[in-house]
């Protein structure tokens, strides 16, 4: 039974640890050697410490893992930056102070959302490689709801300047949109491309505030006496 236990771990090492650990440094000058790896497994579990001790270990795996993900990081937002700025001198091409970029496809001429409105959209979505990420008119229905600040900045500011009809493409920068954070398929510091069709502002429902009769009593049909 011990035997048996050690060889599942050992395999679990084998099938998914180095192979996530060697996916983190791939194509970098810090790959992981398979041989390397085992040496340093097998040291582990004897607690021989005369390589290094676990706290090296520990920071000195941590502190190139760190570099390599900067690295990478810093890569990808050059690579989005630079898309933008070319993007930028592109014709009917706008930018706002904010960094967002906008062109026009189709003027609208109906009325302008403010954040607050619930407005209802098509769209699509995708990123600089031209990989479809999500989009409604791929669904049934092919539009959807919501409000203009329940989404991401870029679309926020670009809904608030889109009257009822318009059709827009947004480049929306990281900072516009997810940052650093993964979403779904879309990956950290990615600049979006989006197509969107403005179909309407849903009316808000306004509810009027209940009325309380102070003092004495009231005096014929909506009528307060002081």
């Amino acid at each position: 039974k011990s035997y048996n236990a050690g060889l599942q771990i050992g395999e679990m090492v084998k099938s998914r640890i180095l192979p996530m650990s060697k996916s983190a440094f791939e194509g970098t000058p810090d790959s992981i050697r398979e041989n390397s790896f085992n040496e340093g497994f097998i040291a582990g579990v004897c607690g021989d410490v005369s390589v290094y001790t676990m706290d090296e270990a520990e920071k000195t795996f941590r502190k190139k893992r760190e570099q390599v993900e900067n690295a990478k990081n810093a890569a990808i937002k050059k690579i989005n930056a630079d898309w933008l700025v070319e993007n930028a001198k592109k014709e009917g091409v706008k930018v706002t102070p904010s960094g967002l970029q906008y062109k026009i496809i189709t003027e609208g001429n109906g009325a302008i959302p403010k954040k607050e409105d619930k407005v209802t959209v098509k769209y699509e979505g995708k990123t600089i490689d031209d990989s479809i990420f999500d989009s409604s008119y791929s669904r049934n229905p092919n539009t959807t709801s919501f409000r203009c600040d329940q989404v991401i900045k870029g679309w926020t500011e670009a809904l608030t300047m889109m009257p009822i009809g318009s059709k827009w493409e947004l480049y929306i920068p990281e900072n516009l949109a997810y940052g650093d954070r993964q979403a779904g398929k879309i990956k950290p510091y990615s600049t979006l491309i989006f197509t969107v069709e403005l179909v309407n502002i849903e009316p808000q429902i306004v509810v009027e505030p209940q009325k309380t009769i102070v003092g004495k009593k009231a005096e014929g049909k909506g009528k307060i006496r002081k």
